[in-house]
C-alpha cells in the first residue's frame, strides 16, 4: 500500500480559457464527496421488501480550509466567485507528483497519470466564512459545491 502525504496537495480553478490559478494559503481539504445518488421506490403493494432504481447523483461539497490573507490575489478571487455565482471547472492534485494542470477552453485538463494523482469536476463556492478565534490565525473556510460528476485520474 501507497500512502500519499497531504504536504504538496494543491487546489487549481480555471480562472481563464487557458489559464490556471492555484488557490493560494490553504491549510486543509475536508469532504471531498462524488455525494449519493437518489433512491427511487419502485416497490409494490404486493413486495414483501422494498425495491429501489438508482436515481441522479447528488454531488456534495469540498471544505477549503484557508489561511485568511487579506493580501492574497487568490483568495480575493474566490471571494469573487462566490460573490458572482459562477461555476467553473476545479482540480485537485495530490502530493504523489508535481505537474499542474492546464486549461483548455476555460476546462481543466489534468495531468498524466505518469504525473500525478488528480481529480477535477465543476463548482461553485457556495460559502464563505471567516473566523477569528482568541489567540489564533484569522482563518476562513470556503464550501465549493461540485456539479456533476468527479474525473479521477490516478499516478501510475
Amino acid at each position: 500500500m501507497t500512502a500519499i502525504k497531504t504536504q504538496g496537495t494543491q487546489l487549481y480553478y480555471a480562472s481563464a480559457a487557458t489559464t490556471v490559478t492555484t488557490v493560494g494559503p490553504i491549510s486543509g481539504l475536508t469532504n471531498l464527496d462524488g455525494g449519493n445518488v437518489d433512491q427511487i421506490d419502485i416497490t409494490l403493494l404486493t413486495a414483501t421488501a422494498r425495491s429501489y432504481l438508482a436515481g441522479l447523483a447528488n454531488p456534495g461539497a469540498l471544505s477549503v480550509d484557508i489561511v485568511f490573507d487579506p493580501l492574497d490575489v487568490t483568495m480575493q478571487a474566490i471571494i469573487a466567485l462566490k460573490d458572482a455565482g459562477t461555476t467553473v471547472s476545479w482540480c485537485i492534485g495530490f502530493s504523489d507528483g508535481s505537474t499542474p494542470p492546464t486549461a483548455a477552453a476555460s476546462v481543466i485538463v489534468q495531468p498524466a497519470a505518469a504525473s500525478r494523482t488528480s481529480v477535477k469536476f465543476s463548482g461553485f463556492i457556495s460559502g464563505f466564512v471567516v473566523d477569528a478565534p482568541g489567540n489564533d490565525a484569522v482563518k476562513a473556510k470556503a464550501t465549493l459545491q461540485i456539479s456533476g460528476n468527479l474525473t479521477w485520474v490516478y499516478h501510475t
